[in-house]
């Protein structure tokens, strides 16, 4: 069959069969210290090296309690991750390859005691320092002495204790590309600190915070901020433990989500860039203070962590007697990189802001912390990272790939910003997922037959691996570890004619198909009307021709939706007479252009608000078989896991809203009962009602099963599901990290009243920040009205 079985498994049995790299050997039977390790950098780090060096002893991760949790359940905790799960299948024994030791980089000697020192002291073989304080951090102590404890103190001390590790060869520390702000042109080199880092720990040990409060602006007026401060103190204390520390320095850039691996667009971090672009794409924040034309030093996390792993080889290999027969050994004293993007691929901030415009904006705090970096005009020196990058073996570059010259932007960035809504704000429902879920689950099936198309760059095969790496399918793992056995690909594509479909995999079907469910369709409600068709009208109908010669065949489900007859009183389990014929509609849309489609499309809608309900209809017409007919999903209720979804659509997209404060008013009649269901509900129904379909074949009237709350739930009301969402988001605080206003929002029943509120709730904030975009010349910005219209209640 085209496209062949690709499973998870075999992907990982590739990576175990293929011959170990340079990197890998190297690390074989290290033990490595890593601060910061429960961090957005340090989690990528310990997935990386859990997963692509497996052979290494252990990693001693300093961690310290925080909320109510000790060290231990919080490494627990963070295990549970789904940015875990591919580490977990590839290096099942993980668990024993890491140990918590309590510390507090905070305290004099990192929080350190001497019993853990003692136990560990003989088994360090590296080092890798990426603790440090950030100005989001909320402390009791003033921002200053915080920083300078957590920041330059702690690499003193770490330092210094490191002389009690016997078998160190490697010593990195994760430093930033703006501790040097006045110079013009960064190398990679050491430079002077106006002020020794000896005098400001004693400073901060013996000063009230009131003075150091005082003090604070003047000490740091050089740098963008007192982090970018300390940063610079913690290189020049490195500088002076000299050529016996086996030291080296990574200056990066601003570390943003996950390129490539182990999840494309992964984070969750809200640092300055990051809460900016999730607060400006509710339209909030639309004057930056910084030069357009400055590059934003911006890098991937998966690429740093690389770079941070392949820095440390090269220490150890030229501590060592390893030897790497294709690269000889330098002899040089501390290193420092500059890892920086615009010796890659330059992205400045108008480029970077042009991208964020299509998708998000920014929460004004964090504009507000990097106004100061978007004006330091400095060009990064990287011969360094470059040397180094030139002795990977190829293997080596594959598995520790830093590149960013391989990056495109506009993919990353794709990744990047979805994987904000997936990993920070929650990305929600996508219905076949949970009905492959269930399907594998809970019957006992034997194959069941994906029709996948490529999309965004990505293979069929791709897609699926990445689709079964979700959280959702994770009970699913743990009680069927083979079920991916029993997935296979069909490669097609539903907007194609005979759905892309090979004439191999069509047979295929034909031969081997009992059941049929039909879940596929555009969701984009008033997509062009051509697109629109093709998806969800000619798919249908070449479908159920390719049904008709399933011989195997027990069933058709197809699943609609109950808007489809909005123009009906009462809405029976019936099929509906549409005034336009299936067959008149896809012989119209393939032949006309698309100018002349588009002037017709308001009289072939006719009573329908939207093209879906129209071509849903349409689909009933053309069913031949049995299928079910939807409401609206939410989240899931119980299985496989509580409140999971994965689409913004509608119910989910305008609880965040509302929680977020990006919404205030939203136009719907709270007296109409809501048409909501949980995912695994209707998961569950589409699979009884193939079931059924089976055993009533014989019968020549289609039963149509309209699954809707009215009858099986308690009554539920607009107005009272908005004020369930309400209560849960003031009481819980769900969104009280994140909420850019304090949500409120007003049901307006009228057209004319929601109108005249959401201008001013929303437009004239926005008017008066667009006329000063006018009186400076600046476009405009107009995507809130788009998003929050979306948003709308049907």
């Amino acid at each position: 069959m085209e496209g062949g079985d690709i499973f998870i498994q075999d992907f990982i049995n590739d990576l175990q069969e293929s011959p170990e790299s340079q990197i890998q050997k190297c690390f074989r039977g290290s033990s490595i210290l890593i601060t910061g390790g429960t961090g957005f950098v340090g989690k990528v780090l310990i997935e990386k090296l859990l997963r692509s060096c497996r052979d290494l002893n252990t990693i001693y991760l300093v961690v310290r309690p925080l909320n109510g949790q000790n060290q231990n359940e919080r490494v627990k905790e963070m295990f549970t991750s789904p940015f875990f799960d591919r580490m977990k299948m590839e290096n099942p024994t993980y668990r024993s390859q890491v140990q918590v030791v309590k510390g507090d980089c905070f305290q004099p000697n990192i929080g350190l005691d001497e019993a853990d020192l003692s136990r560990i002291e003989s088994k360090i073989n590296a080092v890798i320092h990426l603790a440090a304080a950030t100005t989001s951090d909320n402390h009791p102590y003033c921002m200053l002495h915080m920083a300078i404890c957590t920041n330059v103190r702690a690499t003193r001390d770490l330092i210094i204790l490191t002389k009690r590790f016997k078998n160190l060869k490697a010593f990195v520390y994760l430093s930033s590309v703006f501790t040097n702000p006045s110079v013009l042109d960064v190398y990679e080199q050491f430079y002077n600190s106006p002020i020794a880092a000896s005098t400001i720990i004693q400073m901060v040990e013996t000063l009230p915070d009131y003075i150091l409060n005082r003090v604070t602006s003047g000490l740091v007026s050089e740098w963008p901020d007192v982090i970018t401060f300390t940063k610079a103190l913690s290189e020049q204390i490195i500088q002076s433990a000299g050529p016996e520390l086996p030291a080296c320095i990574i200056r990066s850039g601003f570390v943003l989500g996950t390129a490539n691996e182990p999840i494309a667009g992964w984070t969750n971090d809200l640092n300055n860039l990051t809460g900016c672009a999730l607060g400006s794409g509710l339209g909030l924040v639309r004057v930056f203070h910084g030069s357009s034309s400055v590059n934003a030093e911006i890098v991937p996390v998966d690429m740093l962590v690389n770079l941070l792993v392949v820095g440390c080889w090269e220490l150890i290999g030229n501590r060592t007697e390893f030897v790497n027969e294709e690269v000889p050994k330098d002899t040089v004293n501390t290193l420092i990189y500059n890892y920086a993007s615009s010796n890659y691929k330059p992205c400045s901030w108008n480029q970077l802001g042009e991208k964020l415009n299509e998708f998000y904006k920014r929460v004004h705090t964090a504009a507000k912390n990097l106004s100061s970096y978007q004006q330091i005009h400095v060009r990064y020196h990287n011969h360094n990272v470059k040397n180094l990058m030139n002795k990977l073996s190829p293997r080596d570059k594959i598995l520790f790939d830093f590149d960013m010259s391989t990056l495109s932007w506009d993919d990353y960035f794709d990744k990047y910003l979805k994987g904000l809504r997936v990993y920070l704000m929650g990305n929600l429902l996508h219905m076949p997922e949970t009905n492959n879920n269930t399907l594998n689950r809970t019957c006992l099936v034997n194959k069941v037959y994906l029709l996948i198309r490529s999309k965004r760059n990505k293979d069929p095969q791709t897609r699926l691996r990445e689709m079964f790496s979700s959280t959702l399918f994770t009970r699913l793992r743990e009680e069927q570890p083979d079920f991916i056995e029993k997935v296979l690909l069909i490669t097609g594509d539903c907007e194609e004619p005979n759905l892309g479909l090979s004439a191999a995999d069509e047979e295929f079907m034909v031969a081997n198909m009992d059941i049929v469910i039909h879940c596929a369709a555009t969701i984009n409600l008033n997509g062009p009307l051509k697109h629109t068709s093709f998806i969800n009208v000619r798919s249908t109908k070449d479908l159920l021709f390719i049904a008709r010669r399933m011989h195997r065949l027990k069933s058709f489900v197809y699943v609609s939706t109950a808007f489809s007859n909005t123009n009906q009183p009462i809405t029976e389990e019936k099929i509906y007479d549409c005034h336009i014929q299936g067959d008149a509609l896809i012989n119209m849309v393939e032949n006309m252009s698309d100018s002349l489609l588009n002037s017709i499309t308001p009289e072939v809608m006719a009573e329908h608000v939207h093209f879906i309900k129209m071509h849903r209809r349409e689909y009933r017409k053309a069913i031949w078989s049995k299928y079910a007919d939807i409401y609206p999903i939410m989240f899931t209720n119980e299985e496989p896991i509580s409140g999971w979804a994965n689409t913004m659509k509608s119910v989910p997209g305008l609880s965040i809203g509302l929680g977020l404060g990006a919404i205030h008013v939203v136009q719907a009649d709270p007296n109409i009962r809501t048409m909501i269901i949980p995912a695994d509900n209707v998961a569950n129904m589409i699979i009884t009602a193939a079931h059924y379909a089976s055993k009533t074949r014989s019968k020549p009237i289609i039963p149509v099963f309209n699954y809707v709350p009215h009858h099986m739930a308690p009554l539920l009301t607009y107005g009272q599901s908005i004020k369930m969402i309400m209560d849960n988001i003031l009481e819980k605080k769900l969104f009280s990290e994140k909420e850019l206003w304090k949500p409120n929002v007003v049901i307006a029943k009228s057209k004319v009243l929601f109108n005249i509120l959401f201008f001013i709730f929303h437009y004239l904030p926005a008017y008066l920040v667009d006329c000063c975009f006018w009186i400076v010349g600046k476009k405009p910005r107009k995507n809130c009205e788009k998003q929050i219209l979306i948003m709308e209640i049907p």
